[in-house]
């Protein structure tokens, strides 16, 4: 499938969101509008789907329609788009409030969007699969386990390996929903399991990328990760939290983060998706660029920590050499 105009379809997506919550919910229209915007990277919602820190939702049912001898049906493939947009807006929406992070009375006057977008998220399936269908089996079973693993995640005063693997990156699980409706439109059931095996293991790897990135404003907030948490395991006696990410523990998250990569690109290959291994190699490049950055920040705070460890002896040398030769700086 042809994936160069994705932006112009999620803006239509988006529209369509606009447009069916202005003519239902005017008010409520208004003040939705304005939080989509400031959630979004210089005010373009369109952009958030496809920065490179989000989640490849919208994405990765259309690689794997790629990857079928078939002539992809675009108004299911747009809808499941539009779908999706809606799916994310509830999810955000909820994480917000629950976190705390953006405008908290703004996140409140609008929850009851919520409704709204989870209803459009899910009458989209209504249309393509009847009530007895196999696939409301597995929608139930992936949005209710995306739902316990936020709540659950929200509560942990600390997280383990299972804690992480088992409950805060399967906060992704509804992900896999737009990937098994693809497999059942297409009539492709084996393929169910496998792609949501791959989802899964991306989520995890997306999760730890956020833990490692957003470490400083987790902590400043209270939030517990999997890094953090781990960082408070293996710290030194007596060394602080921030000496450790810069002593060993970014380079730790990221020897992590490459492994898992070598592995997923090693999944693609099996799935036959060649749009999804481009996905990756692009992921695996900025990976790159943000460790190298990494370790040019910690470097220059390494050696402005050096020369600030050097400010009392220099102070220390001057006063004793004023005191020696009689220099009074008030004279």
């Amino acid at each position: 499938m042809d994936n160069t105009n994705l932006n112009a379809r999620i803006g239509n997506a988006i529209e369509r969101v606009r447009s069916t919550l202005q003519g239902q919910a005017p008010f409520l229209s208004r003040e939705v509008g304005c939080w989509i915007r400031e959630i979004s990277p210089n005010g373009d919602p369109s952009a958030l789907f496809t920065h490179v820190r989000m989640f490849p939702i919208l994405q990765m049912p259309e690689w794997l329609v790629d990857t079928l001898p078939i002539t992809p049906d675009f108004e299911f493939q747009q809808s499941l788009i539009h779908s999706s947009v809606n799916g994310y807006y509830y999810i955000r929406l909820i994480d917000d409030v629950m976190d705390g992070d953006r405008q908290r009375s703004l996140e409140l006057s609008i929850l009851p969007a919520a409704g709204f977008f989870c209803s459009q998220f899910q009458s989209f399936y209504h249309s393509h699969f009847p009530g007895q269908h196999g696939f409301w089996r597995m929608f139930f079973e992936l949005w209710t386990a995306s739902c316990e693993s936020a709540a659950h995640d929200s509560g942990l005063g600390s997280v383990d390996w299972p804690a992480f693997e088992k409950v805060s990156s399967r906060k992704y699980s509804a992900a896999g929903i737009p990937v098994a409706a693809a497999c059942c439109y297409y009539d492709r059931p084996e393929l169910i399991a496998p792609w949501l095996e791959f989802t899964n293991d991306l989520a995890r790897w997306s999760q730890m990328l956020d833990d490692l990135l957003d470490w400083h404003c987790d902590r400043r907030d209270q939030r517990a990760t999997y890094f953090l948490s781990e960082g408070e395991r293996r710290r030194r006696t007596g060394e602080d939290l921030d000496e450790w990410v810069a002593r060993e523990g970014w380079v730790w998250a990221f020897d992590l983060l490459e492994q898992w990569m070598s592995a997923l690109h090693a999944r693609a290959q099996e799935l036959g998706s060649i749009s999804l291994q481009v996905y990756l190699d692009q992921r695996t490049t900025w990976l790159r660029e943000q460790k190298s950055d990494m370790l040019k920040g910690f470097a220059a705070i390494s050696q402005l920590a050096g020369i600030l460890e050097q400010v009392p002896l220099l102070s220390d040398t001057r006063s004793i050499e004023e005191g020696v030769s009689g220099y009074n700086p008030q004279l």
